[in-house]
């Protein structure tokens, strides 16, 4: 109900580079701001504050629903209480409502899992590698997919995961 903004670090400079990277394009590749976190919200950041919440908002409904795709063979109440709760999160509610990059990881992370679930694994190393410009937890989350990949003998789908650094790399 406040509309006053409840972060005044890293969520307003979040805003503030989407916000401004059209004016400044060098913003777009600044690995502070987070370069595919910059390129996504930057349209919703030029509707104010409110669009950096509507675009994090956007990001947590389509994770929710993916969550939800992921763990229907599980039953009911698996595949509902995963959203319920990322939901009834305070932290995460927070993290939408500030701007943050965190939720930007967390859909990355789980169209990871969708998709190798789905046995997609070319796609989701090709997801994962863009993880590096979202969040620095790519650290733990990248070696992770390039082993499940290895456990799952798709050593074609491996090199896959730098197609992200060579796109930011070409720019």
């Amino acid at each position: 109900v406040s509309e006053g903004i409840n972060e005044r670090g890293d969520g307003i400079q979040h805003y503030m580079i989407a916000r401004y990277s059209w004016a400044h394009p060098r913003l777009f590749v600044d690995h502070w701001g987070k370069p595919l976190f910059t390129l996504l919200s930057s349209p919703f950041a030029q509707l104010g504050y409110a669009g950096m919440v509507c675009f994090n908002a956007v990001l947590a409904i389509i994770t929710g629903y993916l969550a939800i795709l992921l763990l229907r063979k599980t039953g009911g109440v698996a595949q509902i209480a995963f959203p319920v709760l990322m939901l009834l999160s305070p932290q995460y509610v927070l993290v939408i409502m500030n701007g943050m990059t965190e939720v930007l990881f967390g859909l990355l992370s789980v169209v990871t899992v969708y998709l190798l679930y789905r046995e997609k694994y070319w796609m989701a190393a090709m997801i994962a590698s863009f993880s590096p410009f979202a969040r620095p937890e790519y650290a733990l989350f990248l070696p992770m997919v390039a082993l499940w990949l290895a456990w799952c003998g798709q050593w074609k789908a491996i090199p896959l995961l730098v197609v992200g650094f060579t796109v930011y790399g070409l720019v």
